[in-house]
């Protein structure tokens, strides 16, 4: 750093949260009127409540779980016929080098 040169030489950056232009007073006593003070705390739910959200979501899980399994048998039933195509292939492959 040259000699009497004062700070860094990087530019400043505005920080987080930080005021870049100045509020009159009477302009931060309007904002802090008008801002909420405390927000309400959220109302736990009943008992009914809750049993109702688990059946809603005990049935969204059962049409979750059938439908994967319905993606399962069909993935395996198209392995089997892979499976069974590539023995056969394999098959006249080892015919075809059976007679070189």
């Amino acid at each position: 750093m040259p000699r009497g040169v004062k700070g860094s030489g990087k530019a400043a950056t505005v920080k987080k949260g930080a005021v870049t232009e100045k509020v009159p007073s009477a302009k931060k006593a309007k904002v802090a009127d008008s801002a909420p003070a405390k927000k309400a705390r959220k109302v736990y739910p009943s008992t009914d409540e809750r049993i109702a959200l688990a059946d809603v979501q005990i049935e969204r899980l059962t049409k979750t779980n059938d439908s994967r399994r319905a993606l399962i048998e069909k993935t395996e039933a198209m392995l089997n016929a892979r499976k069974v195509a590539l023995a056969k292939s394999t098959a006249s492959l080892e015919k075809v080098l059976g007679k070189k």
